[in-house]
C-alpha cells in the first residue's frame, strides 16, 4: 500500500502538537513534510492530506481552500477562523476559560480580569469560558504597551486575579507588575494559558499555567485526517481537546478576600487539607466562636464552615484522581478522610457517582465532539 503523503503546517512550531501527530504518523507509516510558512507557500500540491493552523496568513488559507477544492482533506487545529466550514480539532477554549474561574473563585479572589495584548476568536471563547464559571463578567485589560499597562495596573482593585491568553502575554504583565512595585501573587495573581516551562518557570516569579493538552490535540487531529483520507465523514463540528489541568506556581499560590477571617479561614484549610479536622479545629485555631464563623462563610460562600471544609477536600480528591495514580485509599488519607469508605460515601453524595467511576468518565470524556 502506497504510504499516505501528509502536509503539517502548524505555526508557530509547536513541538507538542507535532510531536502528537508524528506519533500517530509512525504508527500509520505516513510520509511527513513540515512547512513553517516562512519562506512561503510550500511549493508542492502533491499531497494526500494536510494538518494546519489557519491563523492570519491569508496566502495560507487560500492554499488551503484551494487543496480542498480539489479533494485534498484538510483538518485545522484552531479555530481563528470560525466561518471557514472545514474539520477541525481544537482546544476547548470555553472550557479553559471556565478551568481559570474555578481556581480563582477557590482561592477567594472577588476582582477578576483578562489580559491579552490582541483579539480573535479563540480570546473571546476563553473569555467567555472564564465569565460564565464566575458568573460575571471580568475586566478586560488590553495592550502591547507597557506603559498602558501599568497604568491599567494602577487603577486596578486589589487584590485581583489575571488569566493571561498565553505564555508570552502572562509574561509581559508579569514584568509590568514587578517593575510597578506590585507583588505578584499578593496583589495581582497571574495565570497563563499555555505552559512552556522555559518560558513560565524561569521567571521572577514562576507563573501558573494552564495545560492544553496539545499533544493530544495533534493526535486526534491525524487520527481525523487519516479517517478523512479514507473516505470518512466530516463532524458535524469541531472536536473539543479538553484542559489537562493547571500547574500551580507561585504566581497563583495565594488565597485572596477582602475580609481577613475568610482569608484566615481558606489558608488554614489549604494548609491542613491532608490532615482531619473540622469547623471546631479551625475556630479553636484562630481563636474565634463556631457560630461567627458559620455565619461569615454563610455569607460569602452561600454554605457552613462545614461545608467549606467538605468541598475543598472533594476538589483535591478530584484533582489527584485525575493527576495521579494514587489509590482510593491513599487518597483519602491525604485529603483528610478518615477512611476511604467515608470518602466515597461523600463523594457520591456530591457527584452521584463513586470516584472510580468519575475517574474513569473523567479519562472518556476528555475529547468530545460539539454538536451542531
Amino acid at each position: 500500500m502506497e504510504r499516505k503523503k501528509v502536509l503539517v503546517m502548524i505555526t508557530p512550531i509547536s513541538y507538542r502538537r507535532i510531536g502528537g501527530v508524528s506519533r500517530f504518523a509512525k504508527d500509520h507509516d505516513w510520509v511527513l513534510t513540515i512547512h513553517d510558512r516562512l519562506g512561503g507557500l510550500p511549493p508542492s500540491t502533491d499531497y494526500d492530506g494536510i494538518l494546519v493552523t489557519l491563523r492570519a496568513d491569508e496566502k495560507a488559507a487560500g492554499y488551503v481552500k484551494k487543496m480542498m477544492k480539489r479533494g485534498i482533506p484538510a483538518v485545522d487545529l484552531t479555530i481563528q477562523r470560525p466561518h471557514l466550514r472545514m474539520p477541525r480539532v481544537i482546544s476547548d477554549h470555553r472550557r479553559i476559560g471556565a478551568l481559570a474561574g474555578e481556581h480563582f473563585k477557590k482561592r477567594g479572589f472577588r476582582n477578576f480580569a483578562w489580559f491579552s495584548t490582541g483579539w480573535t476568536h479563540v480570546h473571546e471563547l476563553r473569555f467567555g469560558g472564564l465569565a460564565d464559571a464566575l458568573g460575571t463578567t471580568p475586566q478586560k485589560w488590553m495592550s502591547s504597551n507597557d506603559a498602558e499597562i501599568a497604568k491599567i495596573l494602577s487603577a486596578a482593585k486589589m487584590p485581583v486575579a489575571v488569566l493571561a491568553y498565553d505564555e508570552t502575554d502572562a509574561v509581559r504583565l508579569l514584568h509590568v507588575c514587578l517593575a510597578s512595585g506590585i507583588s505578584v501573587p499578593d496583589d495581582i495573581a497571574i495565570l497563563s494559558i499555555g505552559d512552556d516551562p522555559l518560558v513560565t518557570d524561569n521567571q521572577p516569579v514562576p507563573i501558573s499555567c494552564i495545560r492544553q493538552n496539545l499533544s493530544r490535540g495533534g493526535f486526534a487531529a491525524a487520527a481525523l485526517l487519516d479517517r478523512l483520507m479514507k473516505g470518512g465523514k466530516q463532524p458535524a463540528g469541531p472536536i473539543l481537546i479538553r484542559p489537562r489541568g493547571i500547574i500551580v506556581r507561585r504566581s497563583t499560590d495565594t488565597v485572596a478576600d477582602d475580609n481577613p477571617l475568610i482569608r484566615s479561614v481558606l489558608l488554614f484549610i489549604r494548609d491542613n487539607l491532608h490532615r482531619p479536622f473540622g469547623a471546631e479545629q479551625i475556630a479553636d485555631a484562630l481563636n474565634e466562636s463556631r457560630s461567627r464563623l458559620d455565619k461569615t462563610c454563610t455569607a460569602r460562600f452561600g454554605q457552613s464552615l462545614g461545608k467549606v471544609i467538605l468541598a475543598h477536600r472533594l476538589d483535591e480528591a478530584k484533582r489527584l484522581l485525575l493527576k495521579s495514580d494514587l489509590n482510593i485509599d491513599e487518597i483519602a488519607a491525604r485529603t483528610g478522610f478518615c477512611a476511604s469508605n467515608y470518602l466515597i460515601k461523600k463523594f457520591k453524595n456530591a457527584f452521584g457517582t463513586t470516584p472510580l467511576q468519575w475517574k474513569k468518565h473523567a479519562a472518556v470524556s476528555g475529547i468530545q465532539a460539539l454538536q451542531t
